[in-house]
Parts: C-alpha cells; structure tokens; sequence
C-alpha cells in the first residue's frame, strides 16, 4: 500500500504515539490477572490492550515503516507513558490507574490533530490513511474506554464493599427500602459535575484565525478572533455551516461574512478561491459533515448489526 507523504515534525509526534500506544498495551496486559476478579474490568482491559496493539500496528503503517525493526532507526524513540501505580491492589486502583493513562492518550491524539490539518496531511489529500483520519479514530476508541470506565466504576466499588461484607448504610428513601442506588446516584453526580464545569455557551459564531497574508480572507479584511456569525444569510453555529456555504459557491463568486470584531459587527466579502493551487471546488465531505456526526453514524449502524445479529440468533 503506497504511504503518503508526511511532514518530519507530524513523522516525529506519530512516533511518540506509538510508543505511548506501547506503553499501554503492556500496562493494561499486566493488569489482567486482577481484572479477571471483576467481568466488566476483564473486558475492559481487555478491549484496552487489543486497542493499544491495533493502533500501535497502525501509527506504523502510517509512518511506513516495520513495527518489528524500522523503528529502531529513530534516535528520537519517545518516552511514552508511565503509571504512578504499576500494581494496582484492586479494581478501582485499576480503573483509576487506566482511566488516567487513557485520559494521557486521548490529549495526545487531541493535540495532532489541528497539526495534521495544518500540514494538509487530512482529507483534503485522500479520503483514508492520512494522520488526521487515523488519529481521530483512535481518540474516538479511547473516547468509548473512559466512557465505559465511568460507566462501571462505581458499580466497581459497591461490589468490592460487597466482597469484603460491607453492607449499604444508606438512609437515603430507596436504600432505607433496602434498594441501593448509591452507584446510580455516583454516576449521576459525576454527570453533573461535567455539565457545571463546560463553559457556558458562547453567542453563535465561529472565531477564525489568522489568514494566509496572500489569502482571500487577507485581501477581504478578515483579522485574527474575528468572529462570524453569518455568511451568506445563514447563522453560524457550527464550521459545517461555513465549510458547506463555500464548498457549494461557484469559483470567483463574491461570499458575503457577517463579522464580530470587538463588540462590532461588519460585513466582510471575500473572494471564492484558494491560493494554495488547491482545486477550489474540491468536495471535501469530511470538512462539511458536523463535527462527530460519523462517529454516532457508526455507532448506530453497530447496535443495529447487534440487534439484528441477536434477532437472527434467536
């Protein structure tokens, strides 16, 4: 299969993730005995180090080299990731532990990503294979780990109450009927927890960053932090809503931009067209779909095969 070109500094972070990707596969492994103790633990380790192990395969696929020789012709071989408890004494020490070093992971996927788009190394070079695609689909599997995690720890920690005779003192209306919902209420707590700390939401607009001096958006005023907030009539809310109004615009037509510029609103008109010798009306769906939209496609087109595999088995 023919490796597309990569810039040395992307070349050089990709290896950092595959050791990282290293570095957890064999964590994770080392934690199975424990986790055997506990089904949910046992799959989720589990899942883990089949993740790490796939995605390690694939960094070096990307890269084009051999995971089993290649990589030792790097001097700069990354450091990785280390656990503050390499030998967790029970499952909520586990889940705590791979909770933190996936978390470590998942910013590290996070912050390639606007690098690979900057260097074109994304969809606007081939619908596969480029980083910004490989590395988008192994944040959203770590993504499904944290989530499950979360999901699981607190059930985790009644059960090894439970093992050691510790039984609900909870005075609460459903424990005092002797129905525990500690874990439920944990997780609910932990829920709005998240919620409290999002930032409040913003007004509608997209701030923008910097143009390219020799760009359209340069010649048409546009200034670093403005914010638009309408283009072609259309209120933005989200950058599908711009990358679709510029996609579907003819070459050298004239978009008119409702800008925010301290306090201020302006209308900008810039000029459809690239200065990179990119094709400018090159259909680039995977700038124009919303943003996590393939993710929840996929995720609903797999509980579908399961409920029809489940269907058929019966």
């Amino acid at each position: 299969m023919e490796v597309l070109p990569i810039e040395d500094g992307l070349r050089a972070k990709l290896l950092d993730l595959a050791k990282t990707e290293l570095h957890l596969k064999d964590l994770a492994r080392g934690w199975l005995e424990l986790a055997v103790a506990y089904e949910p633990a046992r799959e989720i380790v589990a899942d883990t180090v089949e993740l790490a192990g796939n995605h390690e395969l694939r960094i070096y696929e990307r890269l084009g080299i051999d995971s089993l020789s290649d990589r030792s012709a790097y001097k700069n071989w990354g450091a990785g990731i280390t656990a503050s408890c390499e030998n967790p004494e029970s499952i909520t020490d586990l889940f705590t532990e791979l909770y933190s070093l996936v978390s470590a992971v998942m910013i590290r996927y996070s912050a390639i990503q606007p690098i690979s788009h900057r260097f074109r190394d994304s969809g606007v070079v081939s619908p596969t294979g480029v980083t910004a695609f490989v590395t988008r689909d192994h944040l959203q599997d770590y993504m499904g780990i944290v989530g499950r995690i979360t999901e699981s720890l607190h059930n985790a920690v009644l059960w090894e109450m439970d093992v050691k005779g510790q039984t609900c003192d909870c005075t609460c209306p459903s424990c005092g009927l002797g129905l525990c919902v500690c874990s439920v209420a944990s997780r609910s707590m932990l829920s709005e927890a998240w919620a409290a700390a999002r930032p409040p939401i913003a007004e509608t607009g997209l701030e923008v960053q910097l143009p390219r001096a020799t760009s359209a958006a340069a010649q048409a005023g546009f200034r670093k932090g403005d914010v638009v907030v309408a283009v072609e009539g259309q209120p933005v809310n989200s950058t599908s809503v711009v990358q679709k109004t510029i996609r579907d615009a003819s070459p050298g037509q004239l978009l008119n931009f409702i800008v925010r510029r301290n306090g201020d609103l302006l209308t900008l008109k810039a000029e459809r067209w690239s200065d990179l010798g990119v094709d400018a009306d090159a259909v680039l769906e995977t700038c124009v779909v919303p943003a996590g939209q393939e993710f929840f496609t996929e995720k609903a087109r797999e509980a579908k095969r399961k409920l029809e595999d489940r269907i058929a088995g019966d």
